[in-house]
């Protein structure tokens, strides 16, 4: 299990969380999150993560991963099974799974492809990157596989749901 860093830039991104079987919406930036319309500012103080509220300060005493979006976070002796899901993440896998080819999310630039035709790839890894609105989008396989044929080149111009990779499944 890893320490997670605590969030950086000064971008507001939304999240959809759960805790004990409650689903919540969360924004962060980089001072504040906000859960379900509750603001909690959070800051560094002695090397730990503090939340502080209308209600009081709490420090954070460690935030562990245990795979992609599940967390465990001890705070004060209890620890707590944290899920996160980031929506963004569906958009960018931009898969029909059934079918094994990649769409493209949005429309952008592609500015580099990772994989070639023939090659094995795993679900998760890197396939292409897209530009969009000043900030780079990586594509990620869905499906382990193998590349089938590239529908599209760096520099190339795309469009919503463009096919852009052809995945043959294992």
């Amino acid at each position: 299990m890893e320490e997670i860093p605590l969030p950086e830039g000064d971008v507001m991104k939304k999240y959809k969380g759960k805790l004990e079987d409650q689903e919540y919406d969360i924004l962060v930036n980089n001072s504040s999150i906000e859960i379900d319309g509750s603001v909690l500012e959070f800051k560094m103080s002695h090397g730990k993560l503090v939340f502080s509220s209308d209600d009081g300060t709490v420090e954070v005493d460690s935030i562990v991963r245990k795979s992609e979006g599940k967390y465990i976070i001890h705070i004060q002796g209890y620890s707590f099974d944290v899920e996160i899901h980031d929506p963004m993440h569906d958009l960018m896998v931009g898969v029909s799974v059934a079918s094994g080819d990649v769409k493209s999310p949005m429309a952008g630039i592609i500015t580099s492809i990772a994989v070639e035709v023939g090659q094995e790839v795993k679900e998760g890894d890197v396939l292409l990157v897209i530009s969009a609105m000043k900030m780079e989008n990586e594509i990620l396989t869905p499906v382990s596989g193998v590349i089938k044929s590239l529908e599209c080149s760096v520099n190339e111009q795309v469009n919503p749901d463009q096919l852009l990779i052809t995945i043959k499944e294992n």
